[in-house]
């Protein structure tokens, strides 16, 4: 940038700051540094003080005295009878009413089936008889004598049988051994048989399986709603399909053979029962 110092106005501006200048130079060679006032280190300083009072001490409380003791008024005096003895109910086995059916019979907590009469013989049963019989051609009759050949017409013999002794008779009872497992509302019942022999005496045997009632409570008839109800009849329940019985005791072989496809025993009548 040029300065033009030919105009009067530029002159006059370097003159004042030529002017300015030399006069700061000026006093700065005159006076001194001037020392800096320490004004704080004289002002009065004004204390705080923080004090944190005592603690009020608590007046200690008076002690309450002991209320009296209440003593309770004297009950009269009660006698306490002696506790009744409680008899528990006894389920007796319920039985048909009567003569029982030819094929069925039972109650609510037996099943009973009697012997039909003429029909199921046993096969252990020994017999005595006469009778005489004609036919055509030749042939083996049991009996004294020998049979005899020849053309005509034959009649019937007649014949009383004597039950073995070794063979039951009568009835056959059935009933629970033990309490029935339930699952999903089937009950599922363990159940005993009994049956008699000639001489008097009984032999019980358990079946295997359980004899299963769907719909329990309704079907089952040992069933606590079945136990108020009439009596009615309970057929046997056959083994399930493909069961090998030949391991089944004895008696219990035996009722399964004398056991129609629909649940009823017949078993010849025992002595003195006709």
């Amino acid at each position: 940038m040029v300065i033009d110092f030919q105009r009067y106005r530029t002159r006059m501006i370097v003159a004042v700051a030529l002017a300015l200048a030399l006069h700061e130079i000026a006093l700065s060679l005159v006076h001194g540094p001037t020392r800096p006032r320490d004004d704080e280190s004289n002002a009065p300083a004004t204390r705080i003080a923080i004090e944190t009072p005592k603690p009020t001490p608590r007046p200690t409380p008076t002690p309450k005295p002991p209320p009296k003791p209440t003593i309770p008024p004297t009950p009269p005096p009660h006698i306490t009878p002696p506790p009744r003895a409680t008899v528990a109910p006894i389920q007796v086995a319920g039985r048909a009413k009567g003569t029982p059916a030819r094929h069925r019979g039972g109650g609510a907590h037996h099943a009973i089936a009697k012997a039909a009469h003429g029909k199921h013989a046993d096969p252990n049963a020994s017999g005595s008889g006469t009778g005489s019989s004609h036919g055509t051609g030749s042939g083996n009759a049991p009996g004294v004598g020998g049979g005899l050949g020849g053309n005509g017409a034959g009649t019937g013999g007649n014949g009383n049988g004597a039950v073995n002794a070794n063979a039951p008779c009568g009835f056959v009872d059935f009933e629970p051994f033990a309490a029935p497992t339930y699952r999903d509302g089937t009950a599922y019942e363990p159940i005993r048989a009994m049956v008699t022999f000639p001489d008097g005496h009984t032999e019980t045997e358990r079946f295997p399986y359980k004899w299963v009632y769907p719909n329990g409570e309704q079907n089952d008839p040992w069933s606590d709603t079945n136990l108020r109800r009439p009596p009615k009849e309970i057929p046997m329940q056959l083994p399930p399909p493909g069961t090998d019985t030949s391991s089944f005791p004895p008696v219990l072989q035996y009722i399964l053979q004398h056991t129609t496809s629909d649940g009823y025993t017949n078993l010849q009548p025992c002595p003195g029962s006709r």
